[in-house]
């Protein structure tokens, strides 16, 4: 029995049982015991094994252990992530600018504003030019670039729990394009006016009818089959918010076409991207090739949707209402844009729009569809001036001109909306609306589109030849 006593009345012993001192008196062993103030010993024992002064020494040395094991842990972690990471940003960094210089050395022959802008140095030009001159003797003497013929495009869509339906979005459409020719297209929404452009580019196979190129049929093929049409014709969407991959750059959003056709050398892409972004003012070029989509307006995302499709030197573009998301400021210079574009490279453009005005201010002919049809077509003068069918003035009568009067002015709606394209109306698809419908021959037979003046067609029964 070992016992140390503290002053007069403390003492600590290690035994059976021992009480030392006048107040206090604890064990670690068997048991330990706390005697009453006279130290006789009777005392009560508590636990058996170990002592309850040695519980928070255990809990402060694994908490210690723990905490040395995390230190040692993020130790040993840290050198491998900053071994791989480091080195990853360092490539990063080094490729955007050795890509910055390879830009900076395309924008060198570049033609400034003011200059003539022409093409790029010829030993740079000639792998794109193998695939851009192709005018034939046919088609310098007339025939059409791009020949749609008798297109009718259709979808499934559900119809109840089990039942099916057809929507018939484009019914039995012919139309010519030549080159360096814009016709717009215009309708309400869900004529059918996209869904032509789609079946023109071979984006959607036609129910019927087929689509020819350069006297080359583009339906019925494979993809593989039509890349030579690829190369050729592009599409600028309507949306440059969505049509653009948010984490590439301008630079290899321009450049991406050239490099799924597997076109050119490194240097010889990038002097054509840096064209690209001239010819649309987004100038110089080296400013906007390492920009993402959302640092730009929608002005330059529009160009840069438009330098994307104008990279490849195509000979048709389907704009699908290229000015319908970006401001009223900007639509004007935009469509200014193109068309200087097609003068100066030839393009023939299909314009799809809702907008009649800017139809008959950009284009050489403009195409009314209803319901999957064409239902007038002509110069865009006549066809404004001059509408033939009841439709066609509608569409008119719908815009707003800027005169006070008009509020004390009751125009001319057409009653009703328009039918289901999966429930087309027997006969004229717009006798139900027709305010001049002839009763027994409009809900009979579809009108055919036959020409009522020199060059100005319309599908009406009131001008019967």
């Amino acid at each position: 029995m070992v016992g140390v006593g503290v002053g007069a009345v403390v003492g600590v012993g290690v035994g059976r049982g021992v009480t030392v001192g006048r107040t206090v008196g604890v064990t670690v062993g068997k048991g330990v015991a706390v005697g009453p103030a006279d130290g006789t010993g009777d005392g009560a024992a508590l636990g058996s094994g170990v002592g309850v002064a040695e519980l928070p020494l255990e809990q402060e040395v694994m908490m210690r252990t723990k905490a040395e094991n995390r230190d040692k842990e993020r130790r040993r972690v840290l050198p491998g992530f900053l071994i791989i990471v480091v080195p990853f940003l360092l490539l990063c960094r080094l490729y955007l600018n050795t890509t910055r210089c390879y830009y900076r050395f395309a924008v060198q022959d570049v033609p400034q504003e003011g200059e003539e802008a022409g093409a790029l140095k010829e030993e740079k030009m000639t792998l794109f030019a193998t695939h851009h001159v192709h005018a034939t003797s046919d088609t310098a003497a007339g025939q059409p670039l791009l020949s749609i013929e008798k297109v009718s495009v259709q979808f499934a869509a559900r119809k109840g729990l089990l039942g099916r339906t057809i929507v018939r979005a484009v019914n039995d459409v012919s139309l010519a394009l030549h080159r360096g020719e814009t016709v717009a297209v215009v309708g309400e929404s869900g004529s059918g006016k996209t869904t032509l452009g789609r079946a023109s580019l071979g984006l959607v196979e036609p129910a019927s009818g087929r689509v020819t190129f350069d006297g080359k049929v583009v339906t019925g093929q494979t993809e593989s089959q039509r890349k030579w049409f690829r190369r050729r014709a592009q599409a600028v969407f309507q949306d440059p918010y969505s049509s653009m991959n948010a984490y590439m750059t301008v630079g290899q959003i321009v450049e991406e076409p050239l490099l799924v056709h597997g076109m050119g050398k490194r240097e010889e892409r990038l002097a054509r991207v840096a064209q690209a972004l001239q010819d649309v003012r987004l100038s110089p070029p080296d400013d906007f090739i390492g920009k993402y989509p959302h640092t730009l307006s929608g002005g330059q995302r529009q160009r840069v949707g438009i330098a994307r499709a104008l990279v490849m030197r195509p000979e048709y573009i389907v704009a699908d209402e290229p000015v319908s998301m970006i401001d009223a400021s900007s639509r004007a210079e935009v469509l200014y844009l193109m068309r200087d574009l097609q003068r100066r490279y030839g393009i023939a453009f299909l314009f799809i729009t809702h907008d009649i005005a800017s139809a008959a201010h950009f284009s050489n002919r403009v195409a009314v569809m209803y319901l999957g049809r064409i239902v007038e077509l002509g110069p865009p003068r006549a066809v404004v001036n001059d509408p033939l069918h009841p439709y066609t003035r509608a569409l008119i009568e719908a815009v707003p001109e800027p005169d006070p009067a008009n509020r004390l002015r009751m125009r001319q709606v057409v009653p009703g909306e328009p039918p289901s394209p999966s429930n087309l109306p027997a006969g004229c698809s717009f006798h139900p609306r027709c305010p001049r419908v002839i009763k027994g021959t409009c809900e009979a037979t579809v009108p055919p589109l036959q020409e009522i003046k020199p060059g100005h067609f319309a599908a009406c029964y009131l001008y019967k030849t």
